[in-house]
Order: structure tokens, then C-alpha cells, then sequence
């Protein structure tokens, strides 16, 4: 990904729309309930098996997994 000028970024969108603009790709995400010793914990990868790869994955407290479709 190259660094953008700066003046590049006065001429984005108040809102960018995250793939076009910006060149996230947007990925679907599995979570699984879990546990970790004797708390709770959720295990969240890519959906696709063939993106997950050792260091694809994240291991979270179930408090801090948010849809973010629900946080608008």
C-alpha cells in the first residue's frame, strides 16, 4: 500500500467508504465461545479456512466482540 500525500487526504470523504476509498477488504469473521483455563473467552478467525494462517486469529473477552453494524 503506498502513503498518500497529504493533500491527498483533504480531497477524501467526511465518511470514506472503507473498500473503495480507503483499500480495506472487508472480511467475514467466525466467532467461537470458548474458554481459557476458567474464563470465558471467544476465538475470532476468518471464515474462509484458507485465509487463516498463524498469526490470522485473535483470542478476546466475549465483552470486547461488537458487531459493528450495531454500534451506528
Amino acid at each position: 500500500m503506498s502513503t498518500a500525500e497529504p493533500t491527498e487526504w483533504r480531497d477524501m470523504p467526511l465518511h470514506p467508504d472503507l473498500e473503495d476509498d480507503l483499500s480495506y477488504e472487508l472480511l467475514e469473521l467466525e466467532v467461537i465461545q470458548s474458554t481459557c483455563g476458567s474464563r470465558e473467552c471467544c476465538i475470532v478467525m476468518p471464515d474462509e479456512k484458507d485465509m487463516l494462517r498463524d498469526a490470522t486469529f485473535m483470542v478476546v473477552e466475549p465483552s470486547l466482540v461488537t458487531d459493528p453494524i450495531e454500534m451506528i
